[in-house]
């Protein structure tokens, strides 16, 4: 969450190890599947999918991360089949609240806003059972990326800075660079080029910091929500 991304993945990449060999299966799957995430972030795709295909061999549903890998990789019908599907499975609303930023981001990234509207609302609606600033924080970008999709950057700005200010105050670099690109956005929308360029800037500058070429190649044209929680979970 903070960051520090390569020593997060040295310590997964222990874990995995470690518990290979152990009765702890559901531990060694969390492992490889927190690999998954990590070299998701940093642009490593088929290190990804080898790490999500063995969390899911022990038994762990590696979701949301292997939907946004499909939707990293071009393969946005893959993306959609998985993220629903593993909705459909899921009761639990934490469970739920995990899924649905993932959900927002894949269905604003394929052109469907009536469905990042519903699961926008419905982690709204999740949010508000739980006093948790992670969680406020991913409705208000959710909710500024599907308001800036709709057409409306200045309702967009008001939920993205808010935030903003959230991911600062949580210490995420990463996930306020993603709501920093959706900022430059919608002043791009309202005119603003200066503004836009700034946070643009800023948020570039953060990606190449953190090892995330993935965002770093993106021209600012896309501004999905943030991932959900940090690697995938509560």
């Amino acid at each position: 969450m903070h960051g520090a991304w390569l020593d997060a993945l040295e310590e997964a990449r222990l874990a995995g190890e470690r518990l290979a060999d152990s009765t702890n299966g559901a531990a060694a799957a969390e492992a490889f599947y927190r690999q998954g995430e990590l070299r998701r972030l940093r642009g490593e795709l088929d290190g990804a999918e080898e790490a999500y295909r063995e969390a899911r061999r022990l038994g762990f549903e590696p979701q949301p991360g292997l939907a946004l890998l499909r939707l990293a990789q071009g393969n946005g019908g893959a993306a959609v089949a998985a993220i629903r599907r593993a909705l459909a499975e899921t009761t639990q609303p934490l469970k739920r609240a995990v899924l649905l930023p993932a959900e927002v981001e894949i269905a604003l990234a394929t052109g469907d806003p009536p469905a990042a509207r519903e699961a926008c609302d419905e982690l709204e609606q999740i949010s508000a059972l739980y006093e948790s600033e992670l969680l406020q924080a991913i409705v208000a970008h959710a909710r500024g990326s599907l308001e800036l999709a709709e057409g409306d950057p200045a309702q967009a700005l008001t939920a993205l800075r808010d935030a903003w200010r959230r991911w600062q105050e949580l210490g995420a670099p990463y996930l306020g660079a993603r709501t920093r690109v959706a900022l430059a956005l919608a002043c791009r929308a309202l005119g603003d080029e200066d503004a836009a360029t700034s946070e643009l800037e800023a948020a570039r500058a953060t990606f190449a910091e953190l090892g995330a070429p993935v965002d770093l190649a993106r021209d600012g044209s896309v501004a999905g929500p943030a991932d959900g929680p940090p690697l995938g979970r509560t």
